[in-house]
């Protein structure tokens, strides 16, 4: 079967709908309605458009459904700020020497060189956000 233009949009649109789905639903409810189509490829497009826009349409009203009491917070929990100025403790200062590279001919042959080992990222000479 060939598609060209719109047909083709909608088929893509339905190959990617049904690996959204693929990963939500079970593989029992995406084998029943792959068998449902009987090998009508356009209505498994169809079918598939379908399952997708209800899903988007239930998905809409569950947020929507959320009480006001709630709907000026944020769904996740913002993470706490890591302080700047407190020191760091005697057990992270080891922490930090131990990460070091370690010390070996082949080490400083490579400082020398300027160049550091693939596994090796070392520490920025300035801040970065």
């Amino acid at each position: 079967m060939t598609v060209e233009g719109d047909e083709c949009c909608s088929c893509w649109d339905a190959y990617f709908e049904l690996n959204k789905l693929e990963r939500e639903l079970p593989k029992e409810e995406i084998s029943r309605m792959v068998k449902d189509s009987e090998g009508d490829v356009r209505y498994l497009i169809e079918s598939i458009h379908h399952r997708s826009d209800l899903r988007k349409k239930i998905a809409e009203k569950s947020r929507n459904s959320v009480p006001s009491g709630s709907q000026g917070q944020t769904a996740k929990p913002r993470p706490f700020p890591v302080p700047d100025g407190i020191p760091k403790t005697q057990e992270e200062l080891t922490e930090e020497e131990e990460a070091l590279m370690p010390e070996s001919p082949y080490t400083r042959l490579l400082r020398r060189m300027g160049r550091y080992p693939e596994w090796y990222t070392p520490r920025p000479d300035h801040e970065t956000d």
